[in-house]
This record gives structure tokens, sequence and C-alpha cells, in this order.
């Protein structure tokens, strides 16, 4: 039994004077994945018949990942809604298909990988936004942290992470170090990265205790005062419990999941 896992960059082009062979039209999407773990995916329709779909690991912000890229002939429409089928390298189908809706600036995906006698192996579903301006895989490669190899076995170092409630919405970056600035980020889907909510963190003020970390941010950009509670679960794996209390005095709260940037 072959399991193929794709985790690449979703890129489909479909130019207006092929509009009669399918329903896509030329664009660029994003979104994440969220099980088995967090993947993003990128999604661009072209303009002459060639598309590629990729699935990006955040532990790399978004700079690795698998993909395949497939043609006109392997979708079929009927009215909004799509199927495609995915090839092997080879020519070969892997059993790899998407079923996807379109709604307005999104495209609803359900991900379905199967064996070679057809039997469904694993399944997803996921939410893709257009993006208008820079995709967030350009974003992080034009501002690539580097790690510290002295963190791998601590809190401290970078991560990157989705909101576990809204997952399909939004990449948060962590980076916690007292040699150079600390801070916390949230890029949106769907917006260029250049609109990201950015909070500086004063290493200096956070608590620490063991495998276990408290964050205090006053006036930041989302927050009135935001609270980060840090929970190590390996030394890849960060649970963070966020709590913003906003300037009109509502109170939300959000369980982020990081995975470290190796």
């Amino acid at each position: 039994m072959k399991r193929v896992f794709l985790s690449l960059l979703l890129l489909l082009f479909v130019g207006f004077t092929q509009a009669k062979s399918h329903s896509l039209t030329v664009g660029l999407w994003e979104g994440i994945t969220n099980s088995p773990v967090a993947k993003y995916v990128f999604l661009q329709i072209g303009a002459k018949g060639k598309h590629v779909i990729y699935y990006g690991n955040l532990s790399s912000q978004l700079q690795k990942g698998n993909r395949r890229f497939f043609t006109d002939s392997e979708i079929q429409c009927v009215k909004e809604s799509c199927k495609i089928e995915l090839l092997d390298k080879d020519g070969k189908p892997v059993k790899h298909s998407l079923n996807v809706v379109i709604s307005n600036e999104r495209i609803l995906v359900v991900d379905l990988v199967r064996d070679k006698q057809g039997q469904l192996i694993f399944s997803q579903q996921y939410e893709l936004r257009k993006q208008k301006q820079i995709p967030l895989a350009s974003y992080f490669m034009k501002n690539k942290e580097i790690p510290e190899s002295s963190d791998k076995d601590t809190i401290g170092g970078i991560w990157m992470g989705t909101n576990f409630n809204d997952a399909s919405h939004s990449i948060y970056r962590l980076k916690l170090s007292n040699s150079s600035t600390s801070y916390i980020e949230k890029l949106s889907l769907g917006i260029s990265g250049e609109n990201s909510l950015y909070s500086e963190i004063n290493f200096q003020d956070i608590v620490f205790n063991r495998k276990r970390a408290s964050i205090e941010i006053v006036n930041s950009k989302a927050c009135k005062i935001m609270g980060l509670e840090l929970f190590l679960l390996s030394n890849n794996q960060l649970d963070v419990y966020q709590t913003c209390y906003l300037k009109s005095d509502m109170v939300t709260t959000s369980l982020l999941k990081f995975y470290r940037i190796r």
C-alpha cells in the first residue's frame, strides 16, 4: 500500500479563454490544513492550462514541501464544483483527488488519498482564500529567521503555528531570544504579509518555569493587553494559550499550536 502525503504549493492557472472547460479562474489562493499536522497550502490557477499544488511545512517557514503539477485535462467541473485528479511524477495516477467548491473569493477543498485498490486511507478539508497581493510563502522567504542552535531544547527559539480555533485564517510566528528582538506576529491569509500584526516582547519580562513560560504584552496592535501562557510539549511542539483584552474591554481566548523552526 502506497500512501501519498502531499505537502505542497497549490498553483492553478486557468485563462478566461479556457473558461468553457472548467469554472476555475486565474488567481492565487492560500490556506491551512490542520490534519494530521498543520500545513500551508498555496494554490495558483494559471492562464495557459498548466497548474501546481503545494503544501509547505510550517517548521521550514513554508520554504520546504512537496508539489504536484497538473493541467486542464485533470480538472472536471460541473458549475461551481470541480474535481482534480493528481498524477504521480511518472504520470501514473496516485489516487489523490481534490474536490473543490468555488464560493466568491474562497475555495472549499475536500482532499482525498486512496490506495491502489481505491480504498480511502486519508482525507482532510480546508478552505483557501484568494490572495490579491504577496503570498505568505514569498513574505517568509523575504523575511526568513535563522534559529540559534542553542535553542533546540528550550522554549526559546523561533516557532511558527496556527490558531487551533481558527486554523484556516492566519499564521503566527513567535521568536523568543535573549540576544536579539523577541516578538509575536500574526499574518492573515489572503492579505499581504506586509500588513502583519507585530508585537515586540521584552525577553527580561518573560517568567520561565521549567517547560512553561508566561508573557504579558501591553498595548500591542491587536490587544490592549495580551497574555501568553506557553507550554513546551516536546522539543519541537509548543502550545500557547492567548488571552487578548481588547480596547473595547472585550476578552478573547485562543489556543495557538506552534512548531519549532529548524
